[in-house]
């Protein structure tokens, strides 16, 4: 993910009266395809000349699926399993621990 561009993009929707926090933008322009499109849009007519799947790549964590399945903990990592899945373009990933029944 690339702070400085995600941050620039957050500066002109706060001036475009946004009120939420960076946090929440973050995952507005990643789960919004009018939002990235809207932003994608703007920093073409400032010059940028990647296809919009570069872009994005820009604005998403690159270890996400990685780092879900690295908060497990230690001894319990035999008890974690995850999912990860396509839906278009986006990634998803559900993750899970087995927990043993209360007696």
């Amino acid at each position: 993910m690339d702070k400085e561009v995600l941050e620039d993009l957050y500066k002109r929707a706060v001036s475009k009266g946004y009120t939420k926090t960076l946090e929440d933008f973050t995952l507005l322009i990643n789960s919004d395809e009018e939002v990235l499109l809207d932003n994608y849009n703007y920093v073409k007519e400032k010059g940028y000349g990647k296809p919009i799947e570069d872009f994005q790549a820009l604005l998403t964590e690159k270890k996400k699926s990685r780092s879900l399945f690295n908060q497990a903990d230690r001894k319990h990592s035999n008890r974690f399993f995850g999912i990860k899945f396509y839906i278009g373009r986006y990634q998803v990933v559900f993750g899970f621990i087995r927990t043993r029944k209360s007696r």
